[in-house]
């Protein structure tokens, strides 16, 4: 999709540090990205941009998985606290995305603007470089596709897709 005329939803953001307006991701396509995305216990997902943190939820639900939010927006934040009160296994960060280090985890999950994506590309590539796999819902890496060291896997309705490195 190149014209965002034909998304379902609104483009606009009204802070300039966030990269997607808040847009949840619908909870079958969470249950995909789990089965595509092969999200275990073992694994520590990180979700760029968490929102109300409906994708933490499901996808600790559904595996057992630590999950870790990042979330700029206070009201976003505290719902998020709300809902995880008595979740030890699910964790938000008010910071910034760009700025944080994803050492810890194994699976990096977005749901961003393509224009956003962009900005994270090198950093993510560096990521999966390392035997870890990336998430993103609805928006593919161009850049991604043309490379032979990075395979991806998608779901029937190519609206999930995952990227890991081929050694």
């Amino acid at each position: 999709m190149d014209n965002n005329d034909d998304l379902p939803f609104s483009t606009q953001c009204d802070d300039e540090r966030m990269l997607a307006p808040l847009q949840s991701t619908p909870l079958e396509r969470i249950a995909d990205a789990v089965s595509i995305g092969r999200i275990t216990v073992d694994d520590v997902v990180f979700d760029l941009g968490c929102g109300d943190g409906q994708v933490l939820s499901k996808v600790n639900e559904l595996t057992g998985a630590t999950c870790v939010g990042y979330e700029l927006d206070d009201e976003l934040i505290a719902t998020c606290e709300e809902r995880f009160r008595d979740n030890e296994m699910v964790t938000i960060r008010s910071s910034d995305f760009m700025d944080a280090s994803f050492e810890e985890a194994t699976i990096i999950f977005i749901f961003l603007q393509m224009w956003s994506i962009y900005l994270l590309e090198d950093k993510l590539l560096a990521f999966i470089g390392k035997g870890k796999r990336v998430v993103s819902y609805m928006w593919h890496f161009e850049s991604f596709d043309k490379r032979k060291d990075v395979s991806v896997a998608t779901n029937e309705g190519k609206t999930i897709f995952v990227y890991t490195r081929v050694d």
